[in-house]
């Protein structure tokens, strides 16, 4: 049936493209970017001859004119995207046929652990978890290959894998062994758009400047700890000090991670994440969201707007979803439009390797400078670039910044 005819009505009195798009979200409809052709009727009147038709397409007469409101979006996309490839709120760079310039140590990371079998493991150690009185958060080892696994066993939700892992020659946990796309890109995520806000600073004095020696992380769900470990290790290499707070609802996994010294280098607490950032009133560079329910899907809490409004006041919110199938998707756009709610800028990357069938998506969400127009687009690539010189990442933060690139 299309769009009715009261919100239509409404849309003639609009003349901004952020009135329309409200007054469309408040009648349940939500803006889809389509690369499609848009097609128009040619109109026949029933006595028209074929050999006097017009050779120029319109709209029908019911809608020559489209809505004020309607006329304001549509120029404001193509302001957006006109330009650049790049470009704007609807710009997609779509990179999945491409591979990441990695690093050799990178790869060998990679290479390693896709070798392991989870039959093969050994159980290390063991303890009830607090979410469930049937299951088991358990450390286990990959035999030979030095890789170590965190996940809950048992009860409700049969198995979840919470993340992995190395251990060195020496028995020490390797900080920079990092393997899963979606935390890569959610550190590349956190370089580059650190190197963005500081890309309009006046001086290369002030940019210095703004790298500052202290850089803090509040990491909501800590899993295995492979990413508040490797934030902070990255950061301290390039002689900065550095805060890593994580907040983890299961004392479970709380309890294993301090038996195996998971949380070396951070301040790991027990308790609600959403209750620890309505109460915190600190201030952080960062706030990395990777929250998921039994259904491995993302906890309405996580993406409504009290939430949101709670953490709006850091520098960034950067945010794992899964993608693939109905809810998921439904989840991820009702995410997105609930961040654009409360932050200026909202950006959304693919993690490399991701497929429509399931994968991860990576929400960044800030306050501090719009990423909506083409000569923004270009300057984010371009603090991609600078942030992997910068910080010495040993994989590919350009590349994983613009997979699959939605700027809103």
């Amino acid at each position: 049936p299309g769009v009715g005819e009261n919100v239509l009505k409404k849309l003639a009195e609009i003349t901004s493209h952020e009135e329309a798009f409200e007054c469309l979200e408040e009648h349940g409809y939500y803006s889809l970017f389509d690369a499609g052709v848009e097609r128009l009727l040619r109109n026949v009147s029933s006595g028209q001859q074929s050999g006097q038709l017009s050779n120029v397409a319109s709209y029908g007469p019911s809608y020559h004119d489209a809505p004020a409101g309607v006329a304001a979006i549509m120029r404001h996309v193509v302001a957006l995207s006109a330009k650049s490839r790049y470009g704007g709120g609807v710009g997609i760079l779509d990179a999945s046929d491409a591979k990441p310039n990695d690093s050799q140590k990178a790869e060998e990371y990679t290479a390693t652990w896709e070798k392991t079998c989870a039959r093969t493991s050994r159980l290390l150690f063991s303890t009830p978890s607090s979410l469930d009185e049937d299951a088991t958060v358990e450390i286990r080892e990959r035999q030979v290959t030095g890789w170590c696994t965190a996940g809950i066993v048992g009860g409700a939700t049969k198995s979840i894998y919470h993340g992995n892992y190395k251990l060195s020659d020496e028995g020490v946990v390797d900080p920079r062994a990092l393997t899963h796309e979606y935390m890569r890109s959610m550190a590349s995520v956190f370089f580059a758009a650190h190197e963005f806000q500081l890309g309009h600073r006046d001086s290369a004095e002030e940019v210095e400047e703004g790298h500052s020696k202290y850089l803090s992380f509040l990491h909501l769900g800590f899993g295995g700890g492979s990413l508040p470990r490797y934030m902070n290790h990255s950061v301290r290499a390039r002689g900065a000090n550095c805060r890593n707070v994580a907040v983890e609802i299961d004392t479970g996994v709380v309890k294993a991670a301090e038996e195996y010294n998971l949380d070396d280098g951070m301040e790991l607490v027990a308790g609600d994440a959403l209750a620890y950032c309505r109460a915190s009133e600190e201030v952080f560079d960062a706030i990395f969201v990777d929250v998921f329910d039994e259904r491995n899907l993302t906890p309405a809490g996580f993406y409504s707007g009290s939430f949101l409004e709670s953490v709006s006041k850091h520098a960034m919110v950067i945010h794992n979803l899964h993608t693939g199938g109905n809810v998921r998707s439904q989840i991820l756009y009702h995410t997105i439009y609930s961040y654009r709610r409360v932050f200026q800028t909202v950006f959304v990357v693919a993690a490399w390797g991701s497929r429509h069938t399931g994968g991860n998506a990576i929400v960044l969400a800030m306050n501090k400078r719009r990423l909506d127009a083409t000569s923004e687009a270009l300057s984010w690539r371009e603090a991609g670039k600078n942030a992997q010189a910068r910080w010495n990442v040993d994989f590919d933060i350009p590349f994983r910044t613009s997979n699959r690139l939605w700027l809103s």
